[in-house]
C-alpha cells in the first residue's frame, strides 16, 4: 500500500502550499519522514498475517514496526496542518481535495494503529473494520490527490480551464461519499460485521444500506470529474494568463509554470502576468522576534482575548438555547434523562443535572472556540448569518446524540425544537461576540485618539 500512498503524499506536499499562500512547513522533516516510511515499509507486510501460524516472535517484531510507522506519517500530517495555519486559504478544488485527503488519512491511519496490535487484529481481521480502514487510504488520500493533481495541472497540460464550480462540487461530493461509505463500514465492522461472507446479521443491514448510498455518491463524483475533464478539453475557456493560479504573489511560481509562461509568450505573444501585490510566504529565518513584533506572545494574547469574548457569547447563546430545549421538554418531545448520558460518558453519575452542567460548559467553551476557528470558512456575509450556519451544522450532532426513539409528530417536533434552539444559540453567540468586539475596538481607538 505504501507504494501507492507515498506518491500521494508528494503530490499533497507540492499542491497544498500553492493554495494557502505559504511554503511547505518543515520541508526537511517531510523528506526525512518519507525516507523513514520507505525504510519501515519493508518491515510491516506480515501484519496481514497475524491470524496465521507465523512464529509469535516474528509477529511481535512486525507489530512493533507497524506501530512505529505511524510516527513519520504523523509528522507529515503535522507539517501539512501547520502549513495551512494562518494561511491565505483559497477554496479551490485542488485545496478541497488536499484537505479531504488529510482528513481521510488521519481517520484511516488512526484506525490502522489499532490493527497493528496483534490481539486487536485477531478480533477484527475478519470484519469490515479492516475494509473501512484500508479504503479510507486507498479510496481516500490516494485518489483525492490524483484528482487534485489533474485539476492543478490541467491548465498547463491542455491550455484550457475546466468548470471550476463543478470541480468544487465534485470534490466535496467525493469526500462526502468516501466518509459515508468507509466510516460506516469501519463502524459496523467494529460491531462485528463479517467480511468475505454473503450472510451477515440482519441488525447491521441498515449500515450496509448507508454505505451503499455513499458508494453511489463516490461513483457519481467520479463521473462528474470525467465529464469535466473531457468536455473542458474541447469547450473549456482558453487560459489567457501566464500565472493561472496567481503563484507569483507568494513566490511559488515553480519551474513547470515558468515553462508554461515561456511557451505562451513565445507561441501566442501573451504578456507575462505580474501580481498586483506580493507577500512573503513562510520562511523561518524571517519570522519576527519579540512580543512587539507579532510573536507567539501577541498571538496568545489575541487568542485569549477572543476566546474570552466568545465564551461570554457562548453563555448568552446557551441561556437562549435552554429556553427552546425547555419548551421541547415541556411538550414531551425531549427526554431530560438523555442529559445524564453525557455525564456518564466522562465518568460522572448518570444524572441529568451533571449532564446539564457539562452541556453549559460545552456551550460556553467548546463550541465558541470552534466557531472562532471555522467562522472564516463558513458562508454568511454578516457574522450573525455565519452563526446561524454554524448552529445548523452542530444541531445535527445534538439531534443524533439526544435522540430517544421519537416517532411521527414527536420526531418532527423534536427536530424542529432542536433546530430553533440551536439557531437561538448561534444568534446569541455571534451577536454578543460581535457587540463585545465592537465595544473593545471602540475603546481601543478612543484611547488612540486621545493620545
Amino acid at each position: 500500500m505504501y507504494i501507492l500512498f507515498l506518491p500521494a503524499t508528494g503530490l499533497l506536499s507540492t499542491i497544498l502550499p500553492k493554495f494557502v499562500g505559504r511554503k511547505l512547513f518543515g520541508y526537511q522533516f517531510i523528506v526525512y519522514s518519507t525516507l523513514g516510511l520507505g525504510v519501515l515499509a519493508f518491515g510491516v507486510w506480515a501484519h496481514h498475517m497475524f491470524t496465521t501460524s507465523v512464529d509469535p516472535r516474528l509477529k511481535a517484531s512486525f507489530m512493533a514496526v507497524s506501530i512505529a510507522i505511524a510516527v513519520p506519517s504523523a509528522i507529515k500530517v503535522f507539517n501539512w496542518i501547520t502549513t495551512m495555519w494562518d494561511g491565505d486559504v483559497r477554496l479551490t478544488a485542488p485545496f478541497i481535495l488536499c484537505a479531504g485527503g488529510i482528513s481521510t488519512f488521519i481517520v484511516g491511519g488512526v484506525t490502522g494503529v489499532f490493527l497493528a496490535v496483534i490481539p486487536v487484529d485477531v478480533l477484527y481481521h475478519g470484519t469490515y473494520y479492516v475494509v473501512g480502514h484500508f479504503h479510507l487510504i486507498v479510496v481516500g488520500i490516494i485518489p483525492f490527490l490524483m484528482i487534485a493533481a489533474s485539476y492543478y495541472w490541467y491548465p498547463l497540460i491542455t491550455g484550457r480551464w475546466y468548470d471550476t464550480r463543478l470541480a468544487r462540487f465534485q470534490a466535496v461530493l467525493l469526500i462526502f461519499g468516501s466518509f459515508v461509505t468507509f466510516v460506516t463500514l469501519t463502524v459496523i465492522g467494529g460491531l462485528g460485521f463479517p467480511r468475505r461472507q454473503a450472510v451477515y446479521p440482519p441488525e447491521l443491514q441498515f449500515g450496509q444500506q448507508i454505505a451503499t448510498i455513499g458508494a453511489y455518491v463516490i461513483g457519481l463524483s467520479a463521473l462528474l470529474w470525467l465529464y469535466n475533464m473531457l468536455v473542458s478539453y474541447w469547450q473549456g475557456d482558453v487560459v489567457k494568463t501566464t500565472d493561472p493560479w496567481n503563484l507569483k504573489a507568494t513566490n511559488q511560481f515553480t519551474r513547470e509554470w515558468r515553462w508554461f509562461e515561456r511557451r505562451l509568450v513565445e507561441t501566442y505573444d501573451i504578456e507575462p502576468t505580474e501580481p498586483t501585490s506580493t507577500r512573503r510566504s513562510y520562511a523561518p529565518e524571517g519570522e519576527p522576534k519579540g512580543f512587539t513584533e507579532g510573536s507567539v506572545g501577541n498571538v496568545a494574547q489575541t487568542v485569549t482575548r477572543n476566546a474570552g469574548l466568545a465564551a461570554i457569547g457562548g453563555f448568552v447563546g446557551t441561556v437562549l438555547m435552554a429556553g427552546g430545549l425547555g419548551t421541547a421538554w415541556l411538550v414531551g418531545v425531549l427526554d431530560p434523562a438523555s442529559f445524564g448520558e453525557i455525564a456518564e460518558i466522562v465518568g460522572l453519575p448518570a444524572r441529568p443535572l451533571f449532564g446539564a452542567v457539562l452541556f453549559l460548559v460545552g456551550g460556553t467553551v467548546t463550541w465558541p472556540l470552534l466557531f472562532l476557528a471555522f467562522s472564516e470558512y463558513l458562508p454568511g456575509r454578516l457574522l450573525f448569518e455565519t452563526g446561524l450556519v454554524f448552529a445548523t451544522v452542530i444541531s445535527t450532532g445534538f439531534a443524533v446524540a439526544f435522540y430517544t426513539g421519537q416517532r411521527g409528530l414527536a420526531l418532527v417536533g423534536y427536530l424542529g425544537f432542536v433546530l430553533v434552539a440551536h439557531w437561538a444559540y448561534g444568534l446569541g453567540l455571534s451577536v454578543t461576540y460581535q457587540y463585545l468586539e465592537s465595544r473593545r475596538r471602540a475603546r481601543f481607538w478612543g484611547v488612540e485618539s486621545d493620545d
